[in-house]
């Protein structure tokens, strides 16, 4: 079981990560990134900026491109 501290801790780490990432992909919409150099960018383990990734790829904010990077969407570049 999970404690309530814990998920506490977590939330209040990924939440920031999700809207640095979202600011960085906004800023320069055309430069992909790697896991890597998202999670040094967001300020969390990789594993975990991963999982952000991976949702703003589901929500349709990110795609992943053919060597693993993900960038901005270009449909998401017209708007």
């Amino acid at each position: 079981m999970v404690s309530g501290s814990l998920v506490y801790d977590q939330e209040r780490r990924i939440i920031p990560a999700l809207y640095r990432l979202k600011h960085v992909f906004c800023e320069m919409p055309h430069s992909p990134l790697s896991v890597s150099e998202a999670s040094a960018l967001a300020g969390v383990e990789p594993q975990i900026c991963f999982g952000i990734l991976r949702a703003l790829e589901d929500v349709r904010f990110l795609s992943r491109i053919g060597d693993g990077r993900y960038q901005r969407r270009a449909d998401e570049l017209l708007d």
